[in-house]
């Protein structure tokens, strides 16, 4: 497709077939029109037509340097089919990403994404944006040592982030990012400043529908508690055995271009059991595929070789502070329905630690007893 200047003349390169203006002006929103001109001027010159890569690579770089290094463009191959299990999450996102393609005013301002470590939440948020046609960057190092200087890179970062609308801020371990203000945090008051910042963009009506704040924790129980009512709060847990079972075959594939593993396989149901009960996270379980790979007799697994390296696995280190961590997710949930196994609870196959907790025929929590295991978790996690 050719794109004519005002007096008719083709000044400008060609948009890649399959590559249409509408993507294009989606795709440059946030670029100066120096910066467009620039891009289909190169298509031209080099007698290339113009693909997507070209301008999100430009886009990149051109984001980069407007926000002095503070955010990053974020991208994935992934669509969210490609996410084994977490229907209920898929649903939920599917949902958000429906709202904010019509510019609802019902859609969300926060999400929080809240779990384990190694439990998909950094995957979901590109393809959140994927799902709905939005740019999304990821905040990058924030803080500076000098007076002043880390709120400046803070408001910086918010008016590119806004220029960029519609568009995903994503803010990976937030707890980390912006310390919550009764974490004891001696940084003369920056921290204070910085979360201020945030918590004033992020009440912003006028931006509903246009800017979602996405985030994500390993440490729910840190969050400062000022976020529990700006964010919905999304728990993100350990797969069940019968899900986690497909994902040697996605891995092997993701590895090797290619699988013969079957979920259906009796060795890799069994596999998938013993990794469940030693808390084996979705990211540990790639890595027990990796193992597998290592020692195998051939280029291909076998469901012996993954049942083999499921028995080798050791387990997580502290498995009280996956527990405690999972219950703090739950326990801040926003509604019953972005619970797991709150479709169906009586095939959903809990975790030891859920085991007393939940009602299995009506998935009801038992509020009570949810805090004082997590008490309890706190203390054998020796967690400070």
């Amino acid at each position: 497709m050719s794109l004519e200047d005002v007096d008719g003349q083709n000044r400008y390169g060609e948009l890649e077939q399959g590559f249409s203006a509408e993507e294009f002006a989606r795709l440059t929103r946030g670029l100066c029109l120096r910066e467009i001109e620039s891009l289909l001027r190169e298509a031209l010159t080099k007698k290339i037509p113009l693909n997507r890569s070209r301008v999100l690579q430009a886009k990149a770089d051109a984001i980069i340097r407007a926000s002095e290094g503070t955010l990053k463009v974020m991208t994935t191959e992934l669509n969210i089919e490609d996410v084994i299990g977490l229907k209920v999450i898929k649903d939920f996102f599917k949902h958000i990403a429906h709202l904010l393609k019509r510019t609802a005013a019902s859609s969300p301002r926060a999400i929080l994404m809240a779990g384990p470590p190694g439990t998909s939440k950094s995957t979901f948020a590109p393809i959140l944006a994927s799902l709905c046609g939005f740019n999304i960057v990821k905040f990058e190092q924030i803080k500076n040592m000098f007076v002043g200087e880390s709120e400046r890179r803070l408001s910086l970062a918010l008016n590119v982030v806004e220029s960029l609308a519609p568009v995903i801020l994503f803010i990976d371990e937030i707890t980390e990012c912006v310390p919550s203000r009764s974490g004891g945090v001696h940084d003369g008051g920056v921290s204070l400043d910085l979360l201020a910042q945030l918590f004033q963009f992020s009440a912003r009506d006028e931006l509903r529908g246009k800017v979602l704040l996405l985030a994500a924790t390993n440490v729910p129980e840190k969050l400062d508690p000022a976020w529990h009512d700006r964010f919905i709060i999304v728990p993100f847990l350990e797969l069940m055995p019968e899900e986690s079972c497909h994902l040697f075959n996605a891995f092997e594939k993701r590895i090797m271009g290619n699988s013969s593993l079957d979920a259906a396989d009796p060795l890799i149901a069994q596999a998938s059991e013993l990794l469940h009960e030693k808390g084996a996270s979705p990211r540990k379980i790639f890595d027990v595929v990796n193992h597998a790979l290592l020692f195998a007799g051939s280029d291909h697994l076998s469901g012996k070789d993954v049942l083999i390296a499921a028995q080798d696995y050791m387990g997580v280190a502290n498995p009280a502070a996956i527990a405690y961590t999972s219950l703090s997710a739950i326990a801040l949930t926003s509604f019953y329905s972005l619970l797991p196994w709150s479709g169906d609870p009586e095939r959903y196959s809990f975790p030891w630690y859920l085991a007393d907790i939940v009602d299995k025929k009506n998935g009801k929590l038992d509020r009570q007893l949810l805090q004082r295991k997590l008490r309890e978790y706190h203390q054998q996690a020796n967690l400070s």
